[in-house]
This record gives C-alpha cells, structure tokens and sequence, in this order.
C-alpha cells in the first residue's frame, strides 16, 4: 500500500510506531485546520510480515496529545474473519466493539462483554477525506 491515498496521503506509521511515510505535523495542521480525516488500519496476528485484515473508516474523533495523534473507531457490531470460505462474520453474541488507533502504533480496544480493554500493534495510514 505504498501509493494509498494518493495525493491525499499525510502519514503512514509501521507496525513498530515509526514513520514509515509523511510526517506527523502534515497530519496535526490537517486536523487543526478542521480537514476531514480517514483512517487505515492493519493488523499481523499471525506475524508472518502481512496485513491479515485492513479497516477502513472516517476519524471523526481526533485527539492530539503530547505530539500523536489518536482516533476512536466507530463503535461497530462485532465481527471476525472466516478462512472457509473467505468471509467477515458476526461473533455469536451480540457485541459492540470501539477502539482507539495512535500515531504511536498501537490499538486498544474494548468489546461490551468485557471490562477489560486489550491492546495491539497496528500499521496504520492517515489520509485527507
């Protein structure tokens, strides 16, 4: 996903937090000037060096503190991949899930069946709407 947004782009962070392309002042004078922003995310559960599954979604809640910038997810109906066939399915129960994506590399979410909240390395890509 090198060329991802185009002319568009403002910052692309690897897996380890760091800036893989763009710069993150692109990204704060994009939210500061009240540009609408979306949001790519990807995570490697099975670190084989490959996005398994890639989100996409408008940041329509941005935080800018102690120089990252951070987003929460939509709250979204649950769901999960399924390998036979390919296919994105609803979990058994009915559960909400919401999670903040960082410049710094990192997801915590949280699912509605659960007070605990987890935590993941993701790629992510920042882009004006």
């Amino acid at each position: 996903m090198s060329d991802v947004c185009g002319n568009r782009h403002l910052l692309s962070i690897g897996y380890d937090g760091s800036i893989e392309r763009g710069a993150k002042a692109a990204l704060v004078a994009a939210v500061e000037n009240g540009s609408p922003i979306y949001v790519g995310w990807a995570f490697d559960s099975n670190s084989d060096g490959k996005d398994d599954i890639v989100h996409w979604h408008p940041a329509e809640f941005l935080s800018i503190y102690d120089e990252e910038i951070f987003t929460q997810t939509p709250r979204i109906e649950a769901q999960r991949p399924s390998n036979s066939p390919t296919n994105m399915n609803f979990r058994e129960a009915d559960t909400q899930w919401v999670g903040v994506i960082g410049t710094n590399g990192k997801l915590v979410g949280r699912s509605s069946d659960s007070s605990q909240a987890g935590e993941r390395q993701v790629k992510s890509w920042w882009c004006k709407a």
